[in-house]
């Protein structure tokens, strides 16, 4: 089991033990005995924020403190280390009480396996498995940047005492690939309509029409 996991890690551990406790959950330790992960993960969190820091700051050099603490928080967030864990197949090898089924848990194995590394090799083979792994989430981090649009025409109309409504005015194409059509509504004028391929995505897109043509 250890060799397969490692092999995917892309790192052979010198002491088996620390390997395991990282995959070890709280669950299956009170029934089965042993260490679980949760001290791991501890180190892991650490580690993975101060790896992190230090690819942002040298990748963007001009940008400032908040930029960067949106990109650092941007690839450390649990549901970015869910889906890092579940490329990998890490969670496969998970030693858990199967009752247990919260998402956290595979992100909280991301970190614990990461702090099992750093004991293990050392802070420049951790970063090295931080690099390989989080590339894709680092090259998507301008997504930290997108604009709430419907948030921000929200505010405006607050502060003018007014309410913003956000109405489905129709749903056409398939049942499984609808396309919604959303409204802006302020005093029951419709001030624009915009499409997608959820009523998420066509909110935000009417209300950045309406911010558009208000110059804001």
């Amino acid at each position: 089991m250890f060799e397969k996991l490692e092999k995917i890690i892309g790192y052979e551990f010198q002491d088996k033990s620390l390997l395991r406790q990282a995959i070890t959950h709280k669950s299956y330790a009170d029934l089965h005995g042993g260490e679980n992960y949760e001290r791991l993960e501890f180190l892991g969190d650490s580690v993975l924020e101060l790896v992190t820091s230090e690819i942002l700051f040298a990748k963007y050099p001009t940008e400032d403190e908040g930029s960067l603490t949106k990109r650092r928080e941007y690839m450390v967030e649990g549901k970015s280390l869910e889906k890092i864990s579940v490329q990998m197949g890490l969670d496969q090898f998970l030693l858990i009480n199967k009752q247990v089924g919260a998402k956290k848990v595979k992100s909280d194995l991301y970190e614990s396996i990461l702090g099992a590394i750093y004991l293990d090799g050392g802070y420049a083979v951790a970063r090295a498995f931080v690099e390989r792994t989080l590339e894709e989430v680092l090259n998507g981090s301008n997504k930290c940047f997108v604009q709430d649009y419907k948030t921000a025409l929200k505010e405006h109309f607050e502060k003018m005492g007014k309410v913003v409504q956000f109405q489905e005015v129709a749903r056409e194409g398939k049942e499984h690939e609808p396309i919604f059509t959303m409204a802006v509504v302020v005093d029951g004028t419709i001030l624009a309509t915009a499409k997608g391929k959820s009523k998420k995505d066509a909110t935000q897109k009417c209300a950045k029409i309406v911010l558009e043509k208000m110059g804001i």
